[in-house]
Order: C-alpha cells, then sequence, then structure tokens
C-alpha cells in the first residue's frame, strides 16, 4: 500500500484554493487532493515533472496541472505591483499631460509641482526609477487586445498601456451600447485593470459577441486571492476612474493558466470597433 504525505481536505467551497494544490505537488514524496464524492486525486513521486513552455510541471493523474516554481514564485512576498521599480522603461508623455492636466482640473493641490515631482507625488516614480503601476499606467508593458466578433467580423484593435485602454479603447467598445450597458462593461474593465495579478503576466483580453450579446473579459488573477494594488488605485482615483460593482456579470476561475474569464451580459446595439 503507497504511503502519500501532507493529504490536503478540499470541500466544494474552497475546491480550486490554491494553497492546498501547491503544498501537496511540492511534496517529493507525493500526496493526495480530496475530492467531494469520496474522489481523490493522488499525486506520486513517480509522475516525473515535464518541461513545457520553459516551466516545469508536476503530474495529477496524468493531468499537467502546475509549475510549482511557478506558483510559488506568485504566492511569495509581492501580492501586488506596489513596491516594483523598473530601471529601463519609457513613458508616454503626451499621456502623462493628458493625465497631469485632468489630475489638476479635479485638484489644484498639484499645480504647484513640476513634472518630476508630480510624477513622484502620483506615485509614477519612486525615486529616480518608475513604478511598475507608472509603466502599466504609461509605458509600454500591457498587452491589451479588444475584439469584436460579428458573423463573419472579426475586427481587433491592441493596446500598450492602461491609459490607452480608459481613453482610446473603451469609448470605442460603449459608444453603441445603450447606458447600462455602457456603465457596466465600463466599471467591469476598469475593475479587471486595477485588480489582475500583474505578477502573473500582463496580458489582458475582451471579446465582445454579438450573438448572444456579451462581453468576455479574460485577465490574470485568482478568484479568491484578490490583489490590492494600492499605488495603481491611487492613479486611478487621481484621474477619476471610480470603480464600481459591475452588474449581469459571471465569472469563471482558469487554474491551469491562473486567470480569470468574466462574462458580462450586454444589451443594446452592438458596439463597432474600427
Amino acid at each position: 500500500m503507497k504511503n502519500y504525505y501532507d493529504s490536503q481536505k478540499l470541500t466544494p467551497e474552497n475546491i480550486h484554493s490554491l494553497h492546498e494544490c501547491i503544498n501537496a505537488m511540492q511534496n517529493s514524496n507525493g500526496g493526495i487532493i480530496f475530492l467531494p464524492d469520496n474522489q481523490e486525486l493522488h499525486i506520486t513521486p513517480s509522475d516525473s515533472p515535464v518541461s513545457l513552455n520553459g516551466n516545469v510541471w508536476r503530474r495529477i493523474e496524468g493531468i499537467n496541472v502546475i509549475s510549482s516554481k511557478w506558483a510559488k514564485s506568485i504566492l511569495a512576498s509581492h501580492d501586488s505591483c506596489d513596491d516594483i521599480t523598473i530601471e529601463n522603461d519609457s513613458l508616454n508623455y503626451d499621456y502623462i499631460n493628458e493625465f497631469r492636466d485632468k489630475v489638476i482640473k479635479n485638484n489644484d493641490y498639484y499645480s504647484q509641482f513640476d513634472m518630476n515631482e508630480f510624477l513622484r507625488r502620483t506615485g509614477i516614480f519612486s525615486g529616480k526609477y518608475i513604478t511598475f503601476s507608472g509603466a502599466l499606467m504609461f509605458g509600454d508593458t500591457l498587452r491589451f487586445s479588444a475584439a469584436l466578433i460579428h458573423k463573419n467580423i472579426h475586427v481587433e484593435i491592441h493596446a500598450v498601456n492602461i491609459w490607452e485602454v480608459i481613453t482610446k479603447i473603451l469609448p470605442r467598445l460603449t459608444i453603441k451600447l445603450n447606458h447600462s450597458s455602457s456603465q457596466n462593461l465600463k466599471s467591469s474593465l476598469i475593475n479587471t485593470l486595477l485588480h489582475s495579478n500583474y505578477n502573473i503576466d500582463k496580458h489582458i483580453n475582451i471579446k465582445i459577441i454579438a450573438s448572444p450579446p456579451r462581453a468576455l473579459i479574460n485577465y490574470p488573477g485568482i478568484i479568491t486571492r484578490p490583489e490590492n494594488n494600492l499605488r495603481l488605485k491611487k492613479i486611478f482615483d487621481l484621474a477619476s476612474m471610480k470603480t464600481a460593482q459591475p452588474q449581469n456579470i459571471n465569472q469563471e476561475q482558469d487554474m491551469l493558466n491562473f486567470r480569470i474569464i468574466s462574462t458580462i451580459k450586454l444589451t443594446g446595439i452592438m458596439p463597432v470597433i474600427l
């Protein structure tokens, strides 16, 4: 009879719990994950790691599940992008000037600072380095795509930072939706941009599908582990990018890729991406 160690109990409520899965998979002696209805998933040392796309994967009953190295790095001390700075990156100063004008219009306090001090006080810079939040907002760090799928039409547009998404792409996605759907999609996308776990990756995509009318947002993160990107939130607040609880939204967890898929119901005339 095989001897398993560090068995983990997963209830229906926490069946996708990341910690339990990682603990069992990182145990060199193997382990058991108990599922509802008396089902068991056995992790055995004999299941050799598999190298796939540069990641080393352990296996559960022949199914590729997770990279223990990758998972461990995600659960390390950095739960958000707040403390990360970037030495070599560039910012789009046309966008920063748009942001600065908007901030000063909302709060004249910031008009007294020159550009360098403004960048530090708003969290775009930390010391002499660009913060990761600043690069996401105004650099070329983000990988965002938006696609319209309608019958034989498939049009796609891209953005490389959050400012482009909010000011250039979002208006094109919502212009022909009714007011409630427009606000709901805007809230969903702003929440996505704020709460994505950018330590996993920096890819976000949204698909607008005509039949039935809905939006699918696919972004990095774990539903049970919300991120607190406080510096990014400060920039959002200064730019009056207010978050609100979206309606008519359904979320699913892709545990194999650490991604969340949000489905938002839409009504009104479908948007056209030109």
